[in-house]
């Protein structure tokens, strides 16, 4: 009989975003549901499981010591990503390829707009990152009762708001100069270094509704709510476990993992973890 305590929860979480402009105009509104990549799933596992609490790891030299590590799981950074935007050369450089009539209009890549572009349980990384500008800082705020959900009302929910207020002009140089951007992605992060595989949550804008254009006078508010819901807490847990997982962003697939099993060299894993399906 094994005696490790399990916990079986799900992971939710939901974006809520306002690009506003400088008479406190809301020009856009948008709210997406994101998917939670390995990393954060990961990340949450070894909180559960007390690994980046001195006391429970120090007093044995045998055994890692996670405590340093506990900052590559925490949210403290977005960015924002263009892929999927055509540009056009210009004699100062390329830039969006705007349309003639409404600048507004979205500049797509064929690509970007089919039913095979989507979030991926395993992604490390956006599509395209800016790297001009480093990550921009997010922090965590109060929980407003507007923002609470009663999707999972057979569990015990703990809601964590991840919020930022991303300045004007912030992004607006991503392509030199000044100019209007469309957001086709946004990533939640653990570090401020542009470019750096650590990618903890991500969302997908594809159609021209969500698409964020952005002006170099407009703010930009994200409010990122994570869901951790409590569904079965137990002990003695002697069977193996089953796994949702991302397998082709259209048809989820279910797959047993024996009880003990390592997610990855440490952690054994005891519980159910449930990815939401869609972007």
């Amino acid at each position: 009989m094994n005696n490790k305590a399990g916990i079986e929860f799900a992971l939710d979480s939901n974006v809520y975003i306002q690009v506003v402009g400088p008479n406190n105009t809301i020009n856009q509104e948008v709210v997406i549901h994101n998917k939670a990549t390995q990393q954060l799933v990961k990340g949450i596992m070894r909180f559960l499981r007390g690994e980046f609490q001195t006391s429970e790891r120090q007093a044995d030299a045998n055994k890692l010591l996670y405590i340093n590590d506990a900052k590559n799981y925490i949210p403290c950074y977005i960015n924002i990503g263009t892929g999927g935007i055509k540009l056009q050369n210009t004699s100062s450089g390329q830039i969006p390829d705007y349309d003639s009539v409404d600048r507004r209009i979205v500049p797509f890549e064929d690509s970007w707009v089919t039913d095979t572009n989507f979030v991926h349980f395993s992604d490390t990384k956006l599509a395209k990152e800016q790297t001009f500008v480093p990550r921009y800082p997010i922090g965590v705020m109060n929980l407003e009762n507007d923002f609470i959900t009663t999707e999972y009302l057979g569990g015990d929910i703990e809601q964590i708001v991840f919020a930022t207020d991303v300045a004007p002009g912030t992004f607006n140089k991503i392509y030199g100069g000044s100019h209007d951007i469309f957001i086709t992605e946004i990533g939640l992060y653990p570090s401020n270094v542009s470019g750096t595989e650590d990618l903890l949550a991500r969302v997908i804008f594809k159609t021209q509704d969500n698409v964020l254009y952005v002006r170099p006078q407009d703010t930009i508010i994200i409010n990122w709510i994570i869901s951790i819901i409590s569904l079965n807490d137990y002990n003695n847990v002697d069977t193996d476990s089953p796994m949702t997982i991302d397998n082709d962003g259209v048809n989820n697939i279910n797959q047993t993992i024996p009880q003990g099993t390592l997610i990855d060299d440490n952690i054994p894993f005891d519980g159910t973890v449930t990815n939401e399906e869609g972007d």
